[in-house]
């Protein structure tokens, strides 16, 4: 078993995760009677990955402590010459203050529950990640009027309104679970791809395998043992911990 990380464990993380599935089984009620509750029934599972999104950054914020802020699902506009500004989506963006006192994104994570959806190929996918960085590095991205007017309301103020991005920024994608992702290719063949990836910046992290948190019944609970990767886990920080803070100029 690989070291355990400060503050939260591998394990806490994914009990969250399949608590997070778990209630989004529940049909939501903010009525206060549930015999009307009892006839609605649900099928398909309210979406879990905004939450677990939300889940891994605090993960991330509570074992490293230098990125300044974390954003997660913020839009950040890139401004491009003679087009339309283009709005980027990442799901996590990590911001440290460079030694020129710049706020810089030195990491963007794409937090992924299950790949099952990707039909075009996971090489092809990490290939975009790849060119993705190539077309941001080194660019200054303008937090949207969202996120300054959210602050305000809640009297808060993380001072993002313009973030460079650095020359050295990597690309993380991280997959809760290795189950619902097809048997072809294997995880074997998937990593491979992967390290091929790695030298222009973008990183696989998988962090379990054998069971998927939607895999709960409420008449059966859990029936399998999923395996924690915390060499995964513990990868991904360190990654994290060392990214460069470089600035763009």
């Amino acid at each position: 078993m690989g070291k355990e990380t400060n503050n939260l464990t591998p394990r806490q993380f994914y009990e969250a995760v399949k608590c997070i599935y778990k209630q989004n089984r529940i049909v939501t009620n903010h009525f206060g009677n549930s015999s009307n509750a009892e006839r609605v029934t649900r099928g398909r599972s309210h979406t879990a990955s905004s939450q677990c999104e939300d889940l891994l950054a605090v993960y991330i914020a509570a074992n490293i402590e230098r990125f300044s802020c974390i954003h997660v699902d913020q839009p950040l506009t890139m401004a491009i010459k003679s087009k339309k500004s283009e709005v980027l989506y990442p799901d996590i963006s990590l911001v440290v203050n460079n030694a020129r006192g710049e706020r810089t994104i030195t990491d963007l994570i794409d937090l992924k529950t299950d790949i099952g959806w990707n039909r075009k190929g996971f090489d092809v996918f990490l290939g975009d990640k790849k060119e993705f960085l190539c077309r941001i590095r080194g660019k200054t991205l303008s937090v949207s009027n969202s996120l300054k007017r959210q602050m305000e309301h809640n009297q808060k103020n993380c001072g993002c309104s313009e973030l460079k991005v650095s020359l050295r920024c990597n690309y993380h994608v991280v997959v809760v679970s290795e189950e619902n992702a097809g048997a072809t290719p294997s995880w074997g063949k998937r990593r491979e791809s992967a390290e091929e990836h790695e030298a222009k910046g973008v990183y696989l992290h998988t962090l379990s395998s054998g069971l998927h948190p939607n895999e709960y019944t409420r008449k059966r609970g859990y029936s399998g043992k999923g395996s924690l990767h915390h060499s995964q886990f513990n990868r991904l920080i360190q990654h994290l911990s060392c990214s460069v803070q470089e600035s763009t100029n």
